[in-house]
């Protein structure tokens, strides 16, 4: 169990696992996920780490 889990768990224990307060922390979380998974996008793509031949086109040599 990580920190995340064990956070959902307190706001559970303390609110009810269908309150809001968890549903919220449940979105927040969702949403900095999706933020970092698409960072590491950009930053592999950049890189050159990203080899999705669609993009190849526009690296530089």
């Amino acid at each position: 169990m990580d920190g995340q889990e064990a956070q959902l768990d307190a706001l559970a224990a303390q609110f009810g696992p269908d309150s809001d307060q968890v549903a919220a922390e449940r979105a927040r979380l969702a949403r900095m996920e999706e933020a970092d998974r698409s960072l590491r996008g950009v930053s592999s793509w950049r890189s050159g780490g990203d080899k999705n031949p669609r993009r190849s086109k526009w690296t530089v040599s």
